[in-house]
């Protein structure tokens, strides 16, 4: 998928700078609720049973989600 991605991208002249930032959007954009989604399979504790997450790491993992998050609206508003 990323090499037809990639051929498109090449096919349309576009400049190599402009892919990088835009894939590196794409990539912030996505990690959001990917990393979301980890840490609450991570905190089951039906799941995982004696290995979830501790209560601090799950802070810390909600506090970063938190500031990606708001980096993710700040790109989308200025």
């Amino acid at each position: 998928m990323s090499v037809i991605a990639a051929l498109a991208a090449t096919r349309e002249h576009a400049a190599p700078m402009q892919i990088i930032f835009w894939t590196q959007v794409l990539n912030t954009v996505l990690l959001v609720p990917q990393i979301s989604a980890l840490l609450l399979l991570n905190s089951n504790n039906q799941l995982l049973g004696e290995q979830t997450l501790t209560r601090r790491a799950r802070v810390v993992g909600w506090i970063g989600i938190g500031i990606v998050a708001a980096s993710v609206a700040l790109l989308a508003v200025g």
